[in-house]
Parts: C-alpha cells; sequence; structure tokens
C-alpha cells in the first residue's frame, strides 16, 4: 500500500467507521424472513458504495521465483521487499498481503506480513531490531546515514544464523536502488531470476 494510500485511510478512518457500523447495525439476519427487507437494504447500500468505482482485476499466477524457493530443502525465511507488517486497520513499512498468498506456493516462513489484527506492541517490538526498523524506513522511502547503515549491517553479519533469511524477493516496481543495495549487502544475496517485476536473490545463512 502507497503512502499516499494509507494518509488517505487514516484521514477518512472516522466516516470509514461510521460507515461500517451503519451497516452493522443493519438486522439483515438472511435466515429469518422478516429481514428480508433488511437484507435487500444492506444490498443496495454495499452496491451504492462500490459500484462507482473501476475495480482492477488481478492474475491469480503465482510469480515462478516462488516454485524456485520452494524447491528448497533448507528450513530458511523469506524476505519480500518492500517489507514491512500490516493489519486491517494500520501499516509499518510497505508490506503487502501478496506475500503471503504467495507463500501458499513455497510454503516457508515468512519476515513480517499481514494479519488481521496486529498484537499489541508488535510493531515497535519489530522496530527494536535494528535490521528489522531499516528495512521498514527503506521501505516507506526514507534513507539511511552512513553511521546507521554501517552499524545495521555489522549487526546482521553477526545474527545472520539467528535470522535465517535465505532467499529475498524483491518487487522491482516499489523497491528502490538504495533498499535493494542494502538487502544485497546485509544478506549477502547472490542474484538467481526474475520473473517480470519479482527479482529473486538467494542467502546462505548460517545454520544449526
Amino acid at each position: 500500500m502507497s503512502s499516499k494510500a494509507i494518509e488517505y485511510a487514516h484521514s477518512q478512518k472516522d466516516r470509514f467507521l461510521e460507515e461500517l457500523f451503519a451497516l452493522l447495525r443493519v438486522p439483515s439476519i438472511s435466515t429469518l424472513p422478516e429481514h428480508a427487507g433488511d437484507v435487500r437494504h444492506v444490498a443496495e447500500m454495499l452496491v451504492a458504495e462500490l459500484a462507482p468505482g473501476q475495480r482492477p482485476l488481478y492474475s491469480a499466477a503465482i510469480p515462478t521465483v516462488y516454485q524456485t524457493i520452494a524447491k528448497d530443502p533448507r528450513p530458511v525465511r523469506v524476505l519480500n521487499l518492500p517489507f514491512g507488517l500490516r493489519d486491517g486497520l494500520s501499516s509499518a513499512g510497505n508490506g503487502s498481503a501478496e506475500y503471503q498468498y504467495h507463500q501458499t506456493a513455497h510454503e516457508k516462513p515468512l519476515v513480517g506480513g499481514y494479519v488481521s489484527r496486529l498484537p499489541r506492541g508488535e510493531v515497535a517490538r519489530f522496530r527494536r531490531f535494528p535490521v528489522m526498523s531499516a528495512l521498514m524506513d527503506l521501505s516507506e522511502g526514507r534513507s539511511l546515514t552512513p553511521e546507521r547503515r554501517a552499524e545495521v549491517l555489522q549487526l546482521v553479519e553477526n545474527r545472520a544464523g539467528r535470522l535465517r533469511v535465505g532467499w529475498v524477493v524483491m518487487d522491482a516496481r516499489s523497491v528502490s536502488a538504495e533498499l535493494e543495495q542494502f538487502a544485497v549487502d546485509a544478506f549477502d544475496l547472490t542474484y538467481v531470476e526474475r520473473d517480470g517485476p519479482w527479482k529473486l536473490y538467494r542467502s546462505e545463512p548460517p545454520l544449526p
């Protein structure tokens, strides 16, 4: 999700919530005949809300780079870039729920992700890890100072075995050159292949 979209969602939060509550207040239990009119009313409300806007269609095909990951027997994690944490109401970084759909092809643990509700303090917990914080900032379009970059790279080198990042997938449409180079340096990445905008890199973290 772009930063502009996030800003708009926050600015319209009260309106969105009021529209949701108005919808939930309608007694639209479809199994009760006496609520048939209410069910119709809810349907009309949703049509009125959704009809004006054009709805983009997306392919359900999973990029082939994830099939390559699926063939890897190593117990490693997959890092998707841009990186972030998201739930239904908030976002940190610039992650996408699409990553979890792609996970159905490779079935490996992800770094970050999307959940219906982030546990309280989860974003702050991730921010306490310098590499996660740096990835979030870079994914949001911020830059790192040379001093911070050097410090984080040193920490990653010392904790590579703990992170267990074995694959990094980058969406070239939204990954900056700075973010890409930082990831290459941080995880000692080797380029493998590309499918459309999806660029695949491999890492060799120390494993137990």
